[in-house]
């Protein structure tokens, strides 16, 4: 015990550290955890509000593409899966607009079921989940949004450091900590409980805001770590020269065609979503889900086909793949809750809520300490 205390300012230093921190930021991770418990489950609850989908093979991707822009009367960028349900596909397009929309669509039929703004400024419109999403990620204000999200996140694990170090009781004596018996005022109550559950989260709060660290600064950080060790970096968003914009129309493989090719790498995958040349001028982006990876729906193989000639541009195995992918791999599972089943998933959603409440208790046990 007496090794923790090396090097530790005093108690009241931290106190202050761990107080000014959290009035002034833990609105903000309020938000962060009660919208990340959210979108645990959103997926599930999203597709309540479509229509009734149909049983049986999925259409042709040429006439699924054919049928919906005939309804958008705009190119499809991308078709993908929206969850583990087969019958249920989205795709992605802009509209006349140039704004990002996605028409959800009935996989046997072709049948558009329901619509979602993929950037939407207010929850409204069916675009609620959508909006849950964009403020958990960056308060809806962009990429500025999104990087003060992941510079907050590593103030949150300071201040979660900070307050095990408070709540560390002396001699190791832990049972002490969640003994609520003798508390007789209210303000006893509000701090023992905002002690003890903070230890009891601390472990799943800090790897879930590592991760989100990770998802918002991935690219500087895989770079750095790709010079001293291998990497492949196709990412998901690697582009090779292909055709020319003027050139795209004269597209000799279509996206059926694209999609067996694709298919006969990854022939035990399920399909993740297939993006069009229109996306990527030059090749198809084909993306399925294995059953080994981490990932329950979001897969990461990726296959990408010429779409002059069916040649295979790049293929990204995530079973064969290097420690450093796999660790990239990993990352985003484990802080949605898919890398461990219903239970992982549980566990985020009530670790998530936690942050409201420690803000909550933290609030008030700070008023009643100026009156």
């Amino acid at each position: 015990m007496q090794k923790m205390k090396l090097g530790w300012p005093k108690r009241k230093r931290l106190a202050k550290w761990h107080l000014t921190l959290g009035l002034f930021l833990g609105l903000i991770w309020s938000i962060q955890g009660l919208t990340g418990s959210l979108l645990v489950f959103h997926r599930e609850w999203d597709q309540m509000g479509d229509d009734a989908l149909t049983n049986g093979p999925m259409l042709h991707f040429s006439d699924m593409i054919e049928k919906i822009e005939e309804r958008i009367g705009v190119p499809v960028q991308r078709i993908t899966a929206v969850g583990r349900d087969p019958r249920l596909l989205e795709a992605r397009y802009l509209d006349k607009a140039g704004h990002p929309q996605a028409a959800r669509i009935d996989a046997a039929s072709g049948n558009i079921v329901g619509q979602r703004d993929r950037e939407p400024t207010q929850p409204f419109g069916g675009a609620a989940w959508r909006w849950i999403y964009t403020v958990h990620t960056s308060l809806t204000v962009g990429p500025y949004g999104r990087i003060a999200m992941g510079l907050s996140g590593i103030l949150l694990t300071s201040t979660l450091i900070l307050g095990l170090k408070l709540a560390w009781p002396k001699g190791g004596a832990w049972a002490r900590t969640f003994q609520f018996r003798n508390l007789r005022t209210t303000v006893q109550k509000f701090y023992c409980w905002h002690r003890a559950f903070g230890s009891i989260a601390f472990c799943p709060l800090v790897v879930a805001s590592l991760t989100g660290i990770y998802l918002v600064f991935d690219a500087p950080i895989t770079r750095t770590l790709s010079r001293m060790m291998p990497f492949q970096a196709t990412a998901m968003m690697s582009h090779h020269g292909g055709m020319s914009g003027e050139h795209a129309d004269h597209i000799m493989i279509g996206p059926d065609d694209a999609f067996d090719i694709a298919r006969q790498r990854f022939p035990s995958g399920r399909f993740m979503n297939l993006e069009m040349p229109i996306e990527h001028p030059g090749y198809y982006s084909v993306r399925f889900t294995l059953p080994s990876e981490l990932r329950a729906w979001s897969g990461r193989a990726l296959v990408q086909v010429s779409a002059m000639n069916g040649d295979i541009l790049t293929v990204y195995n995530p079973s064969s793949t290097t420690p450093l992918n796999r660790f990239d791999d990993s990352i985003y599972p484990i802080h949605i809750g898919d890398a461990g089943g219903i239970l992982h998933r549980l566990a985020i959603a009530i670790f998530g809520l936690s942050l409201p409440f420690f803000y909550c208790t933290g609030l008030f046990l700070w008023w009643r300490k100026r009156k």
